[in-house]
């Protein structure tokens, strides 16, 4: 094969004859291949659900997932340091602080936070920012809404 050599008639005919032949094969194989590829993406997507699956039922057993409203409450409240419970008006941190941020985590700490009064007690309010007042009680306002609706009937801490 890899040298000078001429064939005759007759082997010409019997080499194309061969090169049909693997150029059958090699359709066959590339479709195989391609089908194989086609079922190894289906398995690898069977794979990443049933991790994801694995994963999602490990955590529904994780002691947090059992811990009482009452306990997470009460967490959740002595892990509040008081500075950062405090709405600052105009905003600079809003939504990555306490008690935002803990309703921030999944729909059951959201609930819980929201339910837990004692998280909404402290607004903080900056006037001296240099902002027109107009500016300012258009954006305090749904804040300082949300902050009333969820402190309950707690007497709230307002530091000017």
């Amino acid at each position: 094969l890899r040298s000078n050599f001429c064939p005759s008639d007759e082997q010409s005919l019997g080499i194309k004859s061969l090169i049909e032949k693997h150029e059958s094969q090699l359709s066959s194989i590339k479709d195989e291949v391609e089908r194989l590829k086609g079922y190894l993406a289906k398995m690898e997507s069977c794979q990443a659900k049933s991790e994801e699956l694995i994963v999602d039922l490990h955590a529904t057993l994780a002691p947090i997932k059992r811990m009482p409203p009452e306990i997470m409450s009460e967490i959740f409240e002595r892990c509040l340091v008081r500075e950062d419970s405090r709405v600052l008006l105009p905003f600079t941190r809003r939504q990555t602080e306490a008690p935002l941020l803990l309703g921030r985590v999944c729909s059951a700490w959201h609930r819980i936070s929201r339910a837990t009064p004692q998280l909404w007690r402290d607004i903080y309010v900056n006037i001296c920012d240099g902002r027109y007042s107009d500016e300012l009680r258009r954006d305090a306002r749904p804040v300082l809404q949300t902050w009333l609706k969820h402190s309950g009937g707690l007497t709230l801490n307002l530091v000017i």
